[in-house]
Order: structure tokens, then C-alpha cells, then sequence
């Protein structure tokens, strides 16, 4: 869908300053590249925004920045050792950019600004309503679990997991494609895509997660996310709880009342550590193969 990435009318202004600057697709690439959740690493399309004074509205220049960088990583995408089923949503993804969305605006200095990056410069895979990136377990995670899952968890990365990285490493996908994480079968679809797309990627060594939807009150209190949690509680995986989950872990978003009750120390949830070998995720694709329809 090559047309889906072509300029368009609404961001023609953009496009000719960019022209100008010598912002080229592969200029537009590469400066995406090095984005991270350092906000630092922003400034170059702040600045850009800033420049381009009057012509901004919104979003419009990061929109006109990542829609180029995605046309230049385009003809990469059918080469991707993931799933096709990936490949097509993450083309999706890429061709949104020339949109203007107020669900999911990615001015430069937020979080969903590195989302929209790492999307158009490869570097996340959305599979549902869940995204991966290639990363790996921290060592801190070892420091921050109790003493009983910190034995467990060194055991288990290095027999059952052979080693810390490469992995993927799962993230909650933002809105809207979140709103499908209370559909059981969408979340299943979307860890099934994730598990075959690590056939794909021998190197891997397999999927891990670190949220607060993963500690066993949150699991009590709200059942749905038992999906979310299964690969780690009940399809091979292993999972053990470190210290609270800040305010920015994601706790506070999508439920107003799991939120006050946050907010008003009613509840406190912790942050969960869950890893999934490779080989107990391609046993457990492998017998789940009608999720790949």
C-alpha cells in the first residue's frame, strides 16, 4: 500500500518547508532513529517545529517528519522477520501518521511521540492491541524482586531463557488499538502473532513484560487481564513482583475508578516481571494455531 505513505494536501506546506531544509525521507529517518524516551533526543524536531512558525498547527511537522521517515523505511517492511499479519498492521500504522488523530497526537516531547518514532523507524511492532520492540531483561530486575523470586528468576533466564537479550519485549499498544485488551481473543490473537513471529527470529531468546497489570491484586480485581497475564502464569512463562508502580506506569489510565482508587491510597498496585521462553511460546503457538487467522 506504497500510495498510503504518498504527500498529502493537508501537510503540502510542511512537505515544501521540509524540501527547502533538506529534510529529506532518509534525513527524516535518520533523525527518528535516535528518538528515545530521553526527551532529549527530541529537540532536533522541536526545533524544526519551531522554525516553521506560522505554517504549525498541531502535530502537523512531527506528522510531516514521520510520515518521510516511514516512506523511507517502506520498501523494508515486506523484508521483516515478523508474522504478515504484522507486517500489514504495522503499515497501517505508518500510513496514519498523515492523519491527523486526536485519539493519538504525537507532538514531539511526549511519550507517544517515541512510539510513532520507533514505528516508523522499525524499531516497534504492533501485533493487536499489544506492541513489541527488541530489547532485553535489565539487571536491576534481579535487585528489585524479593529474595524467593530473585533465585527463580536467575534460574530461569539462564535455563530456561539461555541469557538476558535479545527479546521481545511486550508493551500495551496506545488507543486506540488498546481498547481491544478487554477482547480475549483479540489479546490472544495479538500474543500469537508475537510467539510466531519468534520462530522467525532464532536469535531471540523470548518475550518478557514489566507492568502493573501483571501483579496478582490487579489480576484479582479486574479478571480480563488475565489474558495479558497468561503467557507468564499459565502457558510457561514465570512472573514475580517488584516495588509499586509509579504514577506513570499506565495504572492510572483507561479505568476512572481503578484510578481514584490509586489516587486515594485505596489500593496500591506493584510492578510484575514476566518472562516467556522461547521455547514454551512456539510449543504454545504451535498448538494455538487457529489465532492465526
Amino acid at each position: 500500500m506504497p500510495n498510503d505513505l504518498d504527500p498529502v494536501p493537508e501537510l503540502a506546506l510542511i512537505e515544501n518547508a521540509l524540501d527547502r531544509r533538506a529534510w529529506t525521507d532518509e534525513v527524516c529517518a535518520s533523525t527518528l532513529a535516535g528518538v528515545t524516551e530521553d526527551f532529549a533526543t527530541h529537540a532536533p524536531v522541536q526545533e524544526l517545529s519551531a522554525a516553521l512558525g506560522p505554517l504549525v498547527a498541531n502535530d502537523a511537522v512531527e506528522r510531516a517528519v514521520l510520515l518521510r521517515a516511514a516512506r523511507y523505511g517502506n520498501d523494508r517492511i515486506d523484508a521483516l522477520r515478523v508474522v504478515p499479519e504484522v507486517q500489514l498492521l504495522l503499515r497501517k500504522e505508518l500510513a496514519a501518521f498523515a492523519a491527523h488523530r486526536k485519539a493519538f497526537p504525537v507532538s514531539a516531547g511526549t511519550y507517544n511521540f517515541v512510539i510513532a518514532s520507533k514505528m516508523a523507524t522499525l524499531r516497534r511492532f504492533p501485533c493487536g492491541p499489544m506492541d513489541w520492540e527488541v530489547s532485553g531483561v535489565p539487571l536491576s530486575w534481579a535487585a528489585d524482586l524479593s529474595n524467593r523470586d530473585r533465585l527463580r528468576f536467575l534460574s530461569h533466564t539462564a535455563t530456561a531463557m539461555r541469557g538476558r537479550r535479545p527479546l521481545f519485549f511486550m508493551h500495551v499498544a496506545p488507543a486506540p488499538r488498546s481498547r481491544a485488551l478487554v477482547l480475549e481473543k483479540e489479546v490472544m490473537r495479538g500474543w500469537h502473532r508475537m510467539a510466531s513471529s519468534l520462530q522467525l527470529q532464532p536469535e531471540m531468546k523470548g518475550i518478557a513484560a514489566s507492568a502493573w497489570f501483571l501483579d496478582p491484586k490487579a489480576l484479582e480485581a479486574q479478571p480480563h487481564l488475565r489474558w495479558l497475564n497468561a503467557p507468564f502464569r499459565e502457558w510457561g512463562g514465570i512472573i514475580g513482583t517488584a516495588g509499586e508502580a509509579p504514577a506513570d506506569s499506565g495504572v492510572l489510565e483507561r479505568n476512572k475508578e481503578r484510578a481514584r482508587q490509586v489516587l486515594a491510597g485505596e489500593v496500591r498496585y506493584r510492578i510484575g516481571r514476566g518472562l516467556w521462553s522461547r521455547s514454551a511460546a512456539l510449543q504454545w503457538a504451535g498448538r494455538h494455531t487457529e489465532l492465526s487467522t
